[in-house]
């Protein structure tokens, strides 16, 4: 993950990068036990002069097993 400003975004229009770009934004919440929480929205999708950009979790291939999740139940 890495962290871009909006004007570096501009750049990136048109670019092999654009094809690999996934956005998502970034919410700060307060919390209890420290000043504030980060909360990514991994299903944030985006339409930019007409290309949609994949949310996160919609672009993202699967390569664990199906079964390794059940190890965390």
């Amino acid at each position: 993950m890495e962290v871009v400003y909006l004007d570096e975004i501009d750049l990136l229009l048109g670019t092999p990068e654009w094809l690999h770009l996934k956005l998502s934004p970034l919410a700060m919440v307060e919390h209890k036990s420290r000043k504030y929480r980060a909360i990514l929205n991994l299903s944030f999708a985006l339409t930019v002069m007409g290309i949609e950009i994949l949310s996160v979790n919609e672009d993202t291939i699967i390569t664990a097993p199906r079964y390794s999740m059940r190890q965390l139940e």
